[in-house]
């Protein structure tokens, strides 16, 4: 998820770690191990030592109406994994009925500070069945903005 932001991915919901890839896409060749389910945490703890949501992540192109959209990118079309494996929830109960491909809606706001961080649930079902490491899936945010929470009504 490449941003100019400090709201970033973690694999911890202490925002300690980073998530630099999505590590999770490797399978077995035989594919007996589908689906894989993972949470990441969406964040700012660098903003927001204190855990006090001083800063709110908003949609940038309609604020406070529109939500944020976090979705799966596949930046290299053909070569492997699709978007199509990948689903999105907000709770583990979700990834059973939302769609593969589907952008995830997180609310028109997103506050700092780790008591804040929003857990995302992934399960990933693979299709392909060629043992490789593969790093084309990215996840994305929608264009959003940040301003201190004490500005918003």
């Amino acid at each position: 998820m490449a941003t100019n932001s400090n709201f970033k991915l973690h694999t911890d919901a202490a925002l300690t770690t980073e998530m630099t890839s999505i590590k999770d896409l490797a399978h077995n060749a035989n594919l007996n191990d589908n689906p894989k389910d993972f949470i990441v945490y969406l964040g700012n703890k660098i903003d927001d030592p204190l855990d006090a949501g001083s800063i709110t992540l908003l949609n940038e192109t309609n604020p406070d109406v529109d939500p944020i959209l976090f979705y799966a990118e596949d930046v290299a079309p053909g070569a492997g994994h699709s978007v199509n494996e990948i689903t999105l929830a907000l709770s583990a109960a979700a990834l059973g009925t939302n769609n593969a491909g589907d952008p995830l809606p997180l609310g028109t706001r997103v506050r700092s500070g780790v008591s804040n961080a929003v857990a995302i649930h992934v399960r990933s079902i693979n299709t392909v069945t060629e043992l490789s490491i593969s790093d084309e899936i990215e996840f994305w945010l929608s264009s959003t903005i940040e301003t201190e929470t004490a500005a918003l009504p």
